[in-house]
């Protein structure tokens, strides 16, 4: 079935509008780096454009990601007050999404500022508060086993190969205590994670433009599952916060963007020091995220920009915090 005709037999079947009203389906086309992203404007025979959905995003990929988001969208899509797009229909194969660039926007790489982080970091705070500890964690991470051999996007994307040739290439980088913790994570990749008090739905990949901000009001909306998984909301915080000394407008501190992760997440009646521990161990799996770059091929001085940032957070005691 051709996206127009799919675009055209979702609106009817949602009962957005009766059949033989729609005049006419128009694509414009998108390139991402993983997906071809398509939007798709549409016009009625009465002109109800701005009553009736006038816009969709239509998600299509070449690698799977999309099957993991249609996972994601499928289990948790639902979720009242979730910080997400609004999905119309979703498989395999095609994601349809409401478009809301009217009203939002995603900053053009690689400008970052940090009013970016701020509302990036209020908005996992969000997510996270409605899917900690959701009854159907554990039947999540089975799909996302039995669909791409893991379930927490943070632990176990990259294998042991590929930790022991980073390490190799970038060893002169690597300071003593981030050498003990490289160590220390490589020899735990395999290993069953201890769950945590507070297991989370994840993002797996919350970058600074991976959200649409709203241009005058609003909320700002987190999107692309397509690495989501099942982990602790710290790993999403502390990802984030890789990208602070990116910001162009001023330097942002990752704390500034803790205290308003905490102050919100103990509104919502967690206990921060619970999380405060989990952040610190989330600092010290943060390392593999340099990793996870090279291994997908992002240059080299960009990976050394992001170890030199992870490895400054890192502190002695924090390993112990495993055991």
């Amino acid at each position: 079935m051709k996206l127009e005709e799919l675009i055209e037999k979702i609106v009817i079947e949602q009962g957005l509008v009766t059949k033989g009203r729609i005049k006419g389906i128009t694509p414009e086309t998108v390139l991402s780096l993983n997906s071809t992203v398509i939007i798709y404007n549409v016009t009625y025979d009465d002109g109800s454009e701005g009553v009736l959905p006038s816009s969709f995003v239509i998600k299509t990929s070449k690698d799977g990601q999309v099957g993991f988001e249609n996972l994601f969208y499928r289990h948790y899509g639902s979720v009242a007050g979730l910080p997400v797009l609004k999905v119309y229909y979703a498989d395999e194969e095609v994601i349809i999404m409401e478009n809301i660039s009217g009203t939002h926007t995603i900053p053009a790489w690689p400008a970052n500022t940090a009013s970016n982080l701020v509302q990036a970091t209020q908005c996992i705070a969000g997510f996270h508060a409605r899917l900690l500890n959701p009854g159907n964690l554990r039947e999540t991470s089975k799909e996302l086993i039995a669909a791409r051999g893991y379930a927490d996007p943070y632990i176990s994307r990259v294998d042991e190969e590929q930790l022991r040739r980073f390490m190799d290439e970038f060893g002169s980088h690597i300071n003593e205590l981030g050498g003990k913790c490289y160590s220390f994570l490589l020899s735990h990749l395999k290993k069953p994670r201890a769950e945590s008090r507070y297991a989370s739905v994840v993002s797996g990949d919350p970058h600074p433009w991976n959200f649409w901000y709203p241009k005058k009001h609003g909320n700002t909306i987190l999107f692309d599952f397509g690495e989501f998984g099942i982990g602790s909301p710290t790993d999403d915080l502390a990802h984030l916060a890789l990208y602070c000394e990116h910001a162009v407008d001023r330097r942002i501190d990752p704390h500034e963007l803790k205290d308003i992760y905490f102050g919100i997440m103990r509104n919502q009646g967690f206990d921060i020091g619970v999380l405060g521990i989990e952040y610190r161990k989330s600092q010290v799996r943060r390392l593999l995220t340099p990793a996870w770059f090279w291994a997908r091929g992002i240059v080299d001085n960009k990976v050394i920009g992001y170890l030199n940032i992870a490895l400054k957070y890192i502190q002695e005691p924090d390993l112990d915090l495993f055991k």
